[in-house]
């Protein structure tokens, strides 16, 4: 159905560009059709540059006005080339005026070749990944630009049940890009966020949809559980420069935390003192910790030299950091009870997308992933680099966007995932972690 709908409005926004063009150039020396192969050439050109100025977005703050109008012309500008690809290339080699006709029939070919071929490449095949109770056993939740969530064994990547083709999927639209699970009624539930501005909760079990939440106006870039003293709440960040609050139980909007200052790619739970903050990472660079009794900002962390992609808190056995990472490819860990800025670690020198405290046996190491190549390990408290997860890192797949961990009775379990198609898995054996630490080259790539 979305491909015939997608079919339909492409020959409807073309046959409307030949009514334009007709109504026009009638009375020039233009031909009709001559016309309107200049004019999709034109779109043509317009969409691609609206592609590559999305790609920019990515690591560039622009306001959410610019964000959304360049969304909407994309929305009709794309199946526009889509169709230029076609009719231009058949149309134009045939017009009799050399120029414009062949060079625009040209065009149209090349131009929606370059613009769709760059969008799709700018999609990650995980945007997000975490762990989920089923039943009795953990399993895997990976989202995709597919708009599917898939749930898998750990260890295997083996998908588990069934639900339309041969695995239990759970429809979305859009890329899945944030996924947590959350308990419900003391059922867990898995909430997932993506491009459709919608905040979903699913029940892994059954493969049903439980609620749908609905408030942003962008993209859900991110997802967290914040423990409150009376109930567990959901928070969700947007490329809305918003941050808003639900509660699991009734779907209802606790808090709207506006004028944010650019997209709000990460959240996560901070206890301090024994009060659970809520950390957010932006844009702008910084990170704010916020008192869920009035959302007032209790600390502003600054010193990151660009915008960040991910925030985690990590609790050690004397105090409580918080760690960020984006574009100027730094780890950065600051003390969330005073707010010094403890360390900016440096690795690769390529931005850093997903971050993840994982647990090794007794000591508490931070993993990083992003455009370079493999995970990296680190030291919090000492902002020691600690090597690479698996023997050979230079084998690892590289352009990773989101990290998570979990166990499977001894063995600790590491997922990282971004545009390779398949998942990186990581075992380590409990009787191996302290070993597999001091090498410097903790565990076994699965």
């Amino acid at each position: 159905m979305k491909l015939i709908g997608f079919a339909v409005k492409v020959v409807l926004t073309w046959l409307m560009f030949l009514w334009i063009s007709k109504v026009a150039f009638d009375a020039l020396w233009f031909e009709a059709w001559t016309a309107a192969f200049l004019l999709a050439a034109v779109v043509q050109v317009v969409t691609a540059v609206l592609l590559w100025l999305l790609n920019l977005m990515r690591s560039v703050t622009l306001s959410v006005a610019a964000r959304g109008l360049t969304a909407v012309v994309i929305r009709f500008a794309v199946p526009a080339a889509g169709l230029g690809f076609l009719a231009g290339f058949v149309g134009g080699a045939h017009v009799d005026a050399v120029w414009p006709g062949v060079v625009v029939g040209g065009l149209s070919v090349i131009v929606p070749l370059v613009a769709l071929v760059q969008h799709f490449l700018t999609r990650p095949k995980h945007a997000a990944a975490c762990p989920v109770r089923v039943g009795d056993e953990t399993l895997i939740a990976l989202g995709d630009w597919g708009h599917r969530i898939g749930l898998a064994e750990p260890v295997t990547q083996e998908l588990r049940g069934t639900l339309g083709r041969s695995a239990r999927v759970l429809g979305a639209s859009g890329i899945v890009r944030a996924l947590c699970q959350v308990d419900v009624g003391g059922r867990p539930l898995l909430a997932a966020g993506g491009d459709d501005s919608a905040v979903r909760l699913w029940d892994p079990v059954t493969g049903r949809r439980e609620r749908t939440l609905t408030g942003h106006r962008g993209s859900v870039l991110s997802l967290c559980t914040l423990d409150g003293p009376a109930a567990t709440l959901l928070v969700s960040g947007g490329a809305d420069a918003t941050i808003r609050v639900w509660d699991p139980v009734t779907g209802r909007q606790v808090a709207k935390l506006g004028h944010h200052p650019g997209f709000v790619r990460g959240v996560a739970q901070v206890p301090v003192g024994g009060t659970v903050l809520l950390a957010a990472a932006s844009s702008d660079g910084a990170v704010r910790l916020l008192n869920p009794a009035d959302w007032s900002l209790v600390r502003l962390l600054s010193g990151a030299g660009g915008p960040l992609q991910a925030v985690c808190a990590v609790e050690t056995d004397d105090r409580v950091l918080v760690a960020a990472a984006g574009q100027d490819a730094l780890v950065h860990v600051w003390d969330a009870q005073t707010g010094e800025h403890l360390h900016a670690m440096t690795g690769s020198g390529q931005p850093v997308y997903a971050l993840c405290h994982v647990h090794f046996g007794d000591r508490d190491v931070l993993a990083s992933a992003g455009d370079a190549t493999g995970v990296r390990l680190w030291d919090p408290v000492l902002g020691e680099d600690l090597g690479f997860l698996g023997e050979h890192p230079q084998e690892r797949a590289g352009r990773l966007r989101t990290l998570c961990e979990t166990h499977v009775g001894d063995t600790l379990v590491v997922i990282a995932a971004g545009y390779p198609a398949v998942a990186e898995v990581w075992t380590v054996a409990a009787d191996d972690i302290a070993e597999a630490l001091q090498e410097g080259g903790p565990g076994d790539g699965a």
